[in-house]
């Protein structure tokens, strides 16, 4: 049953996304479309860490720990433009014009705090070059989320933090399951430890070895499922055909970006005074065999 549970939740995403992006993504000319996977944010809200609830999820582990991937990969320097955004910084790729490091520290004093309910809009980031910065529109109609890497429960303590995390440098593409379920279940052990040890220093690592270009489903497939959603979605032969070649434009333009696609994340969470450490790794693949997140605790670096 909860194979079954887990195929449903990643064929209805994906065909949301394929349905116009209103459940994981935003259209800059709808007000609706702003407001990115409400969902997934109530969850992250009713998952803020407190250590009662933390533990009744049982969300730590002493299961012996897996080798995997937990350094990034070697990175010309030249490569990487170096991003502060005060509350976290980033070293962003120019070749895979994506995040290959996100690092912060988080307070426990805070992390509890303000739980701002409503999002803010993905905004391309203006301190990159444009030919490497990613858009919010580029997500559209892929099947992927945009992943926090600096989530935005963890600094949703004041509007300028929080609006901090959705500048797109700190977003990545990442598949339902991962973003709404291990991935997040993460992020809430992450604030659960800031409020056991008074800070946690986290540093999010991408994995982009053997990594794909990122792009769009098929412009034809899109329409079918447009139909199949809403018979009367197209008024006529025509519209139809504009509709299918303007969305295959896109998926020509995005491939042109040369977007890469992350293979994995790695989040490695310390805290030096009570020398505490430990490492998380999670495969960005659409089925996930495990959605308990000490499956993917992993042996941290030296």
């Amino acid at each position: 049953m909860k194979k079954l549970n887990l195929l449903l939740l990643l064929v209805v995403s994906i065909f949301y996304t394929a349905c116009g992006g209103e459940h994981h993504s935003y259209n800059v000319s709808s007000a609706k479309e702003n407001t990115t996977l409400d969902s997934q944010k109530d969850t992250n809200k009713s998952d803020k860490p407190s250590i009662e609830n933390s533990k009744d999820k049982d969300i730590s582990s002493d299961k012996k720990e897996e080798s995997k991937p937990a350094e990034p990969i070697n990175q010309d320097e030249n490569d990487i433009i170096h991003l502060d955004k005060s509350y976290y910084k980033i070293d962003y790729s120019k070749k895979y014009k994506g995040a290959v490091k996100v690092s912060y520290t988080l307070d426990g004093n805070k992390v509890n705090g303000g739980n701002i309910e409503q999002r803010p809009k993905f905004f391309t980031d203006t301190e990159l070059p444009k030919k490497y910065a990613t858009t919010p529109n580029d997500y559209n109609n892929t099947g992927l989320d945009r992943g926090h890497l600096a989530p935005d429960a963890s600094f949703d303590y004041t509007k300028k933090a929080q609006l901090s995390t959705y500048t797109m440098a700190n977003i990545v593409p990442q598949y339902p399951l991962v973003n709404r379920e291990v991935w997040k279940d993460i992020e809430v052990l992450e604030r659960y430890n800031a409020s056991q040890f008074g800070t946690i220093k986290i540093t999010n690592i991408v994995d982009y070895k053997g990594a794909k270009i990122f792009t769009k489903i098929p412009s034809e497939e899109i329409a079918k499922l447009k139909e199949k959603n809403n018979k009367n979605y197209f008024k006529n032969v025509q519209h139809r055909a504009n509709y299918v070649k303007n969305r295959e434009k896109e998926r020509i333009d995005l491939e042109k970006k040369k977007i890469y696609q992350p293979v994995g994340f790695t989040k490695i969470m310390e805290n030096d005074s009570y020398k505490f450490k430990e490492c998380y790794y999670v495969p960005n693949i659409p089925f996930l065999k495990s959605l308990k997140i000490k499956d993917y605790k992993i042996k941290c670096p030296k």
